[in-house]
């Protein structure tokens, strides 16, 4: 008997401890033979959400009123291979080997015409890879074939929409096939079902797809298409999350901001900018438990006499044939399974100051402690409405679909405009654009300095993170980065410095050839000047803000941006460029060989 897959419809908080015993019992259901080896296996969070709680069963070979779902196949029209294997060698608890089958590549092709309307370009390439990284690293332990997964994942092949979210938008549609059945309460008034150009693309055999698609998924399974997005298994529309938040499309400072602390809240890392991938359809996050492997390490070995038959070739110029009239956007459910905020968060003092009904004391507490305007302003919007938050603080987030959507949406803009902007405002220094705190480490980064000395404008912190997580990713096993100081929060004066008053300017330490992470100079044995000049390209080319200057004494590393400040032998001071729209931050470079930061 085929193993049924479990799922739910709501929210899941994937950052609470893994229960076993849960899982052995959904297991044992499931009828699955693979089990976790120990109580910290960390599923992939949808998985995890499928398998942690009884909510119902989707059987992927259901049947429907005006569909019969056997899978589409003709046999005989469908390449038979050989084809690549899926596979990772090292390290050895990830070990891993699959052979793709004919039924591999059927699907695929259909997840990338649902997903993307059959177009093979580096953004549909970056999903399938996020598909092929998912399976290998974390959820081939419950599904046994790889169609067999995507299926359970991608909404246009889901013979019933996984989502109460996605069949409310879609139920009085007439294109609305309803399969029989209801969600569980509180949403038994809507019924499960699925929108019939997905039915039919389900049923749609090799053929009949398009040739652009059919060459992709080819390409994809021999092995074919390079991975442009590393080790990253996650993926999600960032500029979507916030545009269903806020209601209005981010700039792309806002998106870049966003994107970074959506991140941070998920415990992922961001793979960055990558050229000629648009991050602002789908981007692309590495969890942290494989952050530290080597890139790449999910591989497809082609398999030798693999061939591609004439008709499934897609000549470059060739029009394709798009799918459907209305796309699913990739996290179509957003507003329903992003959770944003967390009450738990939050310190004491400034939770007892709102149970005091001191809102004011409670926004300059929270700024103080560096959390950010859009958090403040969360933390008073929630805690006026506790009807939002469960249990356990976790809030749900304004969706569209709130019956009182434009009122609670004009409600958060007045608290951050009225109360926690003129709250902040007396806040800090004469800079209060100088805002974000520096973390104090991550993977790739470590900082010296106390919080009080460690503030920057967000882009700032976001160029840092960044950078850190690409050396990081180059340098697993070190030696980290060495951050010292940036500004005082609200910007100013900071001896025993000259500038480093708008958070723009950071120090970061030399790199040795011995691994230490201590302090070194370029006259010194130990002192690395590879390293240091891989660190500086890394500084100059990170995607975020440009680099104004680097103020350094070593004359064996030579680039335009390199300013030769006395003072500077034993660490880089990196000058940020200022963003166009903080006018009031304006500052010179100084000229003189001699200066002293």
């Amino acid at each position: 008997m085929r193993c049924q897959v479990l799922f739910r419809e709501e929210p899941f908080d994937f950052f609470r401890e893994f229960d076993y015993q849960e899982y052995e019992q959904t297991a044992s259901q499931c009828r699955c033979d693979s089990k976790p080896k120990s109580k910290e296996i960390e599923a992939s969070f949808d998985k995890l959400a499928e398998l942690t709680e009884e909510s119902g069963s989707l059987d992927l070979n259901l049947k429907y009123p005006d569909f019969e779902l056997s899978g589409g196949r003709t046999i005989d029209k469908l390449p038979t291979g050989p084809f690549g294997t899926l596979t990772i060698s090292q390290p050895s608890q990830f070990r891993f080997t699959y052979v793709f089958t004919p039924d591999d590549l059927l699907w695929i092709a259909r997840f990338i015409v649902g997903e993307a309307g059959g177009r093979n370009n580096l953004d549909n390439q970056a999903v399938i890879w996020a598909m092929f990284n998912r399976f290998a690293f974390f959820t081939h332990r419950y599904y046994k074939t790889f169609h067999n997964f995507i299926r359970a994942y991608s909404t246009p092949l889901q013979p019933i929409l996984r989502s109460w979210g996605a069949a409310k938008r879609h139920m009085n549609k007439p294109d609305f096939v309803r399969t029989g059945g209801f969600y569980k309460p509180p949403y038994d008034n809507i019924p499960k079902g699925q929108l019939r150009n997905f039915l039919k693309l389900q049923q749609t055999v090799w053929e009949k797809l398009p040739s652009e698609a059919r060459a992709l998924a080819f390409q994809a399974v021999t092995g074919r298409i390079p991975n442009p997005i590393g080790n990253a298994s996650e993926f999600g529309s960032t500029h979507v999350y916030f545009r269903d938040r806020y209601g209005r499309n981010p700039s792309d400072q806002e998106w870049l901001r966003f994107t970074q602390a959506y991140a941070q809240n998920k415990r992922w890392y961001w793979i960055g900018i990558v050229d000629g991938l648009n991050q602002k359809k789908n981007t692309f996050f590495i969890q942290a438990r494989v952050a530290n492997l080597a890139n790449n390490t999910v591989r497809i070995i082609p398999q030798a006499g693999a061939v591609e038959r004439e008709s499934d070739r897609y000549e470059l110029g060739e029009e394709s044939t798009e799918w459907f009239d209305e796309y699913e956007d990739d996290c179509p459910d957003c507003p329903e399974v992003e959770e944003e905020f967390n009450l738990s968060v939050f310190p004491k003092p400034i939770v007892e100051a709102l149970r005091d009904g001191k809102e004011k004391e409670a926004v300059k507490l929270a700024f103080q402690r560096g959390f950010s305007r859009e958090d403040i302003t969360d933390l008073v919007f929630f805690w006026r409405h506790s009807e939002r938050r469960d249990t356990s603080g976790m809030g749900r987030p304004i969706s569209k679909g709130d019956p009182q959507f434009k009122q609670l949406q004009k409600e958060w803009l007045d608290i951050r405009s009225r109360l926690v902007e003129p709250a902040i405002s007396q806040q800090g220094g004469p800079n209060p654009e100088v805002n974000t705190l520096m973390p104090k480490d991550r993977p790739g980064f470590f900082c010296r300095k106390p919080d009080s000395r460690r503030w920057g404008l967000p882009e700032t912190i976001i160029a840092l993170t960044l950078i850190a997580q690409r050396w990081f990713f180059a340098h697993p096993k070190g030696p980290r980065i060495v951050i010292s100081d940036i500004s005082k929060r609200g910007g100013g004066d900071i001896d025993p410095h000259k500038s480093h008053k708008k958070g723009l300017d950071i120090d970061i330490g030399l790199m040795r050839n011995d691994n230490k992470e201590s302090g070194t100079a370029c006259s010194e044995s130990h002192y690395s000047r590879t390293l240091t000049k891989e660190l500086i390209d890394l500084i100059i080319n990170n995607g975020i803000l440009p680099v104004k200057t680097i103020g350094f004494c070593d004359r064996g590393i030579s680039d335009p941006k390199l300013s030769r400040w006395s003072g500077h032998h034993n660490h880089l001071h990196v000058r940020f460029c200022l963003p166009t729209y903080y006018k009031a931050l304006q500052q010179p470079i100084p000229k003189q060989p001699d200066y002293h930061c």
